[in-house]
């Protein structure tokens, strides 16, 4: 995705994009500047992406890496060839830590597939995901078939032609720009701490996981809504589930009932006027 080259889908992506949006003072010069860096950067869409970035946040001190440039992806070699070889053993270590989470009241957020080696390989331009087959053999979701010492070469001398999936890109991430920290949200935090065994396997140090600053803006209409049913804004975000409860036990059985039966009405009413359309 990120060399496509297709300007004309993305003048008309984001034509429609801001035709959902309400309009405000800033619309249209937002639009003609985005639409000026398409038509100037016909690169491709991460270039596009950077150049983005660079007029907004540039003075700011910010650098910015395209994994897919050349050197860098020779620069990889080294750790896709280290990834090849432990595939099999980090797809189980990644099974650990989902249960874990799991017996721990988490939810994970990372799915996967039987076999999945938890990288691509690019063959003539199309990226296409592989899978093992046994202890020594891979095959492409197309159907071509590797030996694991034939794609462990193609790592080292051609490792441009390979790419991680989400399992394992912050592996590679940490294996070539170690960081100290990671700020994350909360999905973030919940992915990454699916990942320790798999670093505890590497013998690599996670960065710090620091949770991300979160803020809810509360218009005039929400707070009215809290100040009418004497709760702060605070006690309804942080207490959400305890005072629907505490309503739905305020309430007796026939009210429950009759609820139900309000809301069925309006229903049927809303079908009855749309059959009328």
């Amino acid at each position: 995705v990120s060399q496509s080259r297709y300007i004309a889908e993305w003048l008309a992506w984001l034509d429609h994009y801001f035709s959902t949006l309400a309009q405000s003072e800033w619309s249209e010069g937002l639009k003609k500047g985005l639409q000026d860096l398409m038509v100037s950067e016909m690169e491709s869409l991460s270039f596009l992406f950077a150049r983005l970035l660079g007029k907004w946040f540039g003075s700011e001190g910010l650098i910015l890496l395209d994994p897919t440039f050349i050197p860098f992806r020779k620069y990889c070699a080294t750790a896709f060839t280290c990834l090849l070889e432990e595939s099999r053993r980090l797809h189980l270590h990644l099974e650990k830590g989902s249960a874990d989470l799991r017996d721990r009241g988490y939810e994970h957020p990372l799915s996967w597939k039987k076999n999945q080696a938890h990288l691509y390989i690019y063959i003539e331009g199309e990226r296409t995901e592989l899978y093992w087959l046994n202890d020594t053999q891979l095959q492409t979701a197309m159907g071509k078939m590797y030996s694991l010492a034939e794609l462990k070469d193609l790592a080292h001398h051609s490792p441009h032609v390979f790419s991680p999936n989400v399992v394992f890109r912050p592996l590679l991430q940490e294996m070539t720009i170690p960081t100290l920290a990671f700020v994350a949200g909360p999905s973030e935090l919940s992915y990454w701490a699916t990942l320790r065994p798999l670093f505890h396997h590497l013998q690599r140090k996670m960065p710090y996981l620091i949770s991300r600053i979160r803020i809810t803006l509360i218009d005039q209409r929400c707070l009215r809504a809290c100040q009418q049913i004497g709760f702060t804004p605070i006690e309804m975000i942080s207490q959400l589930a305890e005072i629907k409860n505490e309503f739905l036990k305020s309430l007796g059985a026939n009210e429950i009932e009759q609820l139900f039966q309000n809301s069925e009405a309006k229903f049927e009413q809303i079908d009855h006027y749309r059959d009328w359309e």
